[in-house]
């Protein structure tokens, strides 16, 4: 119970931390709290925020992607792989649906571009490391 309080708090803590860069960023609401990722809503945008610490620590293969739920067309929006396969991890990213244009990759993190005609769309991104795989993909919903 004490290892769950303390993880809650620390994704609280991450969260602050990530939101601090802008004094007007504010962190809204968590809407829920899985082991090793969070729901949060920032400035009125839900993100999904990764648990490194949690993902790291995990036993099997796990892998998760940070960054924004919703975007609006033009927008410019980041997500960050994490995973908690071994050694060196080269990360892809791919377009799966939706008029996301992928802009930047550097590493874990991915830039993309949300073009005229965004109506929602998704990105997969996948982490490979000697033999093992490991796949995640998100959902992007355009604002209203």
């Amino acid at each position: 119970m004490k290892k769950i309080f303390l993880l809650k708090l620390i994704t609280i803590y991450i969260v602050s931390i990530l939101c601090s860069c802008s004094k007007n960023k504010e962190v809204e609401e968590i809407i829920t709290d899985e082991e090793y990722e969070t729901l949060t809503t920032i400035d009125g945008i839900m993100y999904n925020i990764c648990n490194t610490e949690v993902i790291n620590s995990s036993s099997g293969t796990i892998c998760c992607i940070s960054g924004p739920l919703e975007a609006e067309v033009n927008d410019i929006i980041q997500f960050e792989y994490s995973g908690n396969l071994e050694g060196e991890v080269e990360v892809t990213w791919e377009v799966i649906s939706g008029e996301l244009l992928l802009k930047n990759t550097n590493l874990n993190v991915a830039t993309f571009e949300v073009q005229e005609g965004f109506n929602g769309g998704s990105i997969l991104s996948l982490g490979t490391s000697n033999s093992y795989v490991c796949s995640e993909a998100i959902e992007i919903t355009l604002i209203n």
